[in-house]
């Protein structure tokens, strides 16, 4: 009589099953990406594996589409952390448990000041923003605090008739209370300088303009900032940040 067959090992099932999951393709993750933008974007031509894959990602942009660029995710990625996504030559990484890492993910700024939620005036926001550098802290419930700096390139906007702005960066902080902390700056040389702070729930700073743009900004800045005598071309803000 021939012995009975022994069952197969548990872990050689487990090690099947992993290898199965292994082989399974990007799409549905790039469908759950995509129910994620709640219909504000698409992730189109995804290739690779569900842990490591490619897509297109597009973004509404009113009845169009604007193509962000190569979106890319890796979990478990070879220089070390839990995960990677890449937009374009920007990254964000979960290098940390408690702890992301962003740099250089950069924006269409009418996608970002675009969105209604942030209750901004409505205008055709141009140029690029960019998270140039960040850091989040992650807590229980979410984000627990950071920091980083955030550019704005080629500022402009169809309230402000479409008049180049110049450029922009803030640097920002926050520790989990309370509300954030930020120091602003920029603006184009010759013509526009500004600088301001967001401490306590309000943005307070100057503004002062030169040559060209003083005549073609002035009754625009006047509706937002008060003169200050004792600049020429200055104006300074003070408002609440909700």
């Amino acid at each position: 009589m021939k012995p009975a067959a022994r069952p197969a090992p548990a872990w050689f099932a487990i090690a099947g099953l992993l290898a199965l999951l292994g082989q399974m393709p990007a799409r549905p993750v790039a469908a759950l990406l995509e129910e994620s933008c709640a219909g504000q974007c698409r992730i189109a031509g995804a290739e690779g594996r569900w842990w490591a894959g490619d897509a297109r990602l597009l973004w509404r942009d009113g009845d169009a589409w604007l193509d962000l660029g190569t979106l890319g995710w890796r979990l478990l990625p070879a220089d070390g952390g839990y995960a990677r996504v890449t937009l374009g030559a920007g990254r964000i990484v979960w290098r940390e448990l408690r702890r992301l890492d962003i740099d250089s993910i950069a924006l269409p700024a009418r996608v970002v000041l675009g969105d209604p939620r942030l209750g901004l005036p409505g205008g055709r926001w141009q140029g690029e923003l960019a998270i140039a550098t960040g850091e989040l802290q992650l807590g229980p419930d979410g984000i627990a605090g950071g920091r980083g700096e955030v550019r704005w390139r080629q500022a402009a906007s169809s309230l402000l008739a479409d008049r180049p702005l110049g450029d922009y960066r803030a640097a920002w902080r926050w520790d989990g209370r309370g509300a954030p902390e930020a120091e602003a700056s920029g603006g184009r040389p010759g013509e526009i300088d500004v600088d301001g702070r967001l401490a306590d729930g309000r943005f307070s700073g100057r503004v002062r303009l030169s040559g060209a743009a003083r005549p073609a900004l002035e009754r625009y800045l006047s509706v937002a900032a008060a003169p200050d005598s004792a600049v020429d071309g200055g104006y300074r803000f003070d408002f609440p940040i909700r």
